[in-house]
């Protein structure tokens, strides 16, 4: 914005914008850059096994989850756990219960610098 300021500036010799030119300046601005950003695609993914008692959600928006999981709660009175590695591990491996202590020690390993 402050390019194309300085440019509408430089070449109409003045020192400043009205209010409507700078408006101008944001819409044209802000319609390029979005031109050259690649939109991203929301993806829902659902799956529900009614007999194992299974619901999983996938999106890339974290909102969606969000309304997902408070969707569920106000419609059936249930809540739902957000499966990542930890809690698949945790959760649907069938862990005895000294493979799941070993599990609660262990940290994050950080894989760059």
């Amino acid at each position: 914005m402050t390019l194309e300021t300085s440019k509408r500036l430089e070449k109409t010799r003045r020192r400043f914008l009205s209010k409507d030119e700078k408006q101008v300046l944001k819409d044209k601005v802000t319609a390029d850059l979005a031109m050259r950003v690649p939109s991203t695609p929301n993806v829902y993914d659902l799956v529900w096994n009614y007999e194992k008692f299974d619901v999983y959600f996938f999106s890339n928006l974290r909102s969606s989850n969000e309304e997902l999981e408070s969707l569920f709660k106000r419609s059936f009175n249930l809540s739902l756990i957000r499966v990542f590695p930890y809690t698949a591990a945790d959760l649907l491996s069938g862990l005895s219960d000294q493979e799941r202590d070993i599990l609660l020690g262990l940290s994050p390993t950080q894989f760059s610098d």
